[in-house]
């Protein structure tokens, strides 16, 4: 049995993928430590890991609009929150030093520290790989089909999606959502101005269809008085609410694609970032989303939505993709893991490891198109 030290990019997106990774080494007997913040916390507990609490936490947040004041303020906290970490962790590897260190690739400092340490590193990946870090080990929290081309020792694990959620149940209002629903998600980083939801609530107040929006960043509290069949909060448990969706209208972030087709729940993306859009037009040449036009009428909207929700091609594409997804990707996650920190452990499933990477080699996607995927 080993000790490892989880260090995550702190956003749900990024830390949800990697909590199905703990539960399996700490369920085959291993310490799992996680670098976290406080909001964290009750999560990597729920699945048997060890928080250590970041005394600086950074609470990334991608304002609408590319506002100079706002984006250098965020630019600012995120160094100094990085910097924090940074020491954190350093102080905490001079005390007792982990077998490995799991680093999400956007905690490059992590990976600095602990090499200054000679810790072995992996990296952990919740969208693209890059070539710089293909000098180390990469887990990726993709499907091959969404993931550029990749080779050595790029692991593509498929979803890494839990049975159970990471956020409390929400009281929605009216017990169990049942009936056509549209879940409204732009994620929890990148925020949306009001006008985003008010669409959605004028194309489907008082319709047929249950809407739930989940507002991120925005204070719910400035929609106003919603229709009855629409509901607003911050944050909704959106595993439960995908098995129970129709249409799911989405910024098309890796974490919440992947959790969509493994609920076989067809997507309206509406990305914000190069690497969201990547995605995008993936799923698009897939079948099993379409993008939404950057200025929406409600009407249109509203067409759309029915149009995706009514599509009997997309339902078979979703269908087809979700049978075949692989469904051990924390088990293969967890080997590669033990495998390279030198620790003894599960066996190594060293088949299921190469048919990913293979699969993800076989991407029907250009080498031109792969090339310009990558974020920068």
């Amino acid at each position: 049995m080993g000790e490892f030290l989880f260090v995550p990019y702190p956003a749900w997106g990024h830390v949800n993928p990697m909590l199905p990774v703990m539960e399996r080494l700490a369920a085959g007997g291993d310490v799992v430590r996680v670098l976290v913040g406080q909001r964290f916390v009750s999560a990597v507990e729920g699945v048997g890991a060890v928080p250590v609490s970041l005394l600086r936490e950074l609470r990334p947040h991608v304002p609408p609009r590319r506002a100079v004041v706002g984006w250098t303020r965020r630019s600012l906290c995120k160094m100094l929150a990085a910097r924090c970490a940074s020491a954190q962790l350093a102080d905490d590897l001079a005390e007792s030093l982990p077998d490995l260190v799991v680093a999400d690739v956007m905690t490059p400092w992590a990976v600095r520290v602990a090499r200054r340490r000679s810790v072995r590193v992996v990296s952990f990946s919740t969208t693209f790989t890059r070539g710089r870090q293909r000098d180390r080990p990469v887990l990726v929290h993709a499907l091959p089909e969404l993931q550029p081309m990749v080779s050595g020792r790029v692991h593509v694990l498929g979803p890494l999606v839990r049975r159970a959620d990471t956020v409390e149940e929400a009281s929605l209002g009216r017990g169990r959502v049942e009936g056509k629903v549209l879940l409204v998600s732009p994620g929890t980083v990148f925020e949306r101005e009001p006008e985003f939801f008010r669409t959605a609530v004028e194309a489907f107040g008082d319709t047929d269809w249950t809407v739930v929006l989940s507002t991120g960043a925005l204070d719910p509290g400035v929609l106003g008085t919603l229709p009855a069949n629409v509901t607003a909060y911050r944050s909704v448990p959106q595993l439960a609410l995908l098995r129970s969706s129709t249409v799911f209208l989405t910024h098309a972030g890796m974490n919440s694609t992947v959790e969509a087709l493994s609920a076989g729940v067809p997507m309206v993306l509406a990305p914000r970032c190069r690497e969201q859009r990547a995605t995008a037009r993936r799923l698009v040449r897939m079948g099993v989303g379409v993008s939404l036009p950057r200025w929406c009428h409600p009407v249109a909207l509203h067409d759309l939505v029915e149009r995706v929700a009514a599509d009997p091609q997309m339902r078979t594409a979703l269908r087809d993709l979700r049978e075949s997804l692989p469904g051990n990707g924390a088990e293969v996650a967890a080997a590669v893991l033990r495998a390279h920190a030198g620790v003894s452990g599960s066996p190594r499933n060293t088949e299921v490891m190469s048919t990913s990477i293979r699969a993800a080699a076989m991407n029907s996607s250009s080498a031109a198109d792969n090339a310009s995927a990558l974020p920068r």
